[in-house]
């Protein structure tokens, strides 16, 4: 469970700084249509930050299901160990040729 707070602090922190990248993006496209003389910079830079937004959140999404596959895995393997305990195992392993000797 410790892996999910991780995992929700991270998809907080890109969320946070949504509004930051919104702005940053609107100023640039801003300078693009006012043909700043660094226009074929800021067009590059752009670009460059949107695909580095777009491959953050794909790494984070795919993280996002290896924690949910991996806690779900956790709880499959501490219910099925919950059917093998020492007491279960020493009540099935007597030979029943021992308790109808009896």
């Amino acid at each position: 469970m410790q892996l999910c707070v991780v995992y929700q602090a991270l998809e907080s922190e890109i969320t946070a700084h949504e509004p930051l990248m919104e702005t940053v993006t609107n100023m640039a496209h801003h300078m693009v249509a006012k043909k700043h003389p660094a226009v074929h910079e800021i067009e590059s830079k752009l670009s460059s930050l949107m695909s580095d937004l777009q491959r953050l959140k794909e790494l984070t999404a795919e993280r996002k299901l290896k924690l949910t596959d991996a806690v779900e895995s956790q709880t499959v393997c501490c219910c099925s160990t919950k059917f093998f305990t020492p007491q279960a195992v020493s009540i099935t392993s007597s030979p029943i040729k021992d308790i109808t000797a009896k």
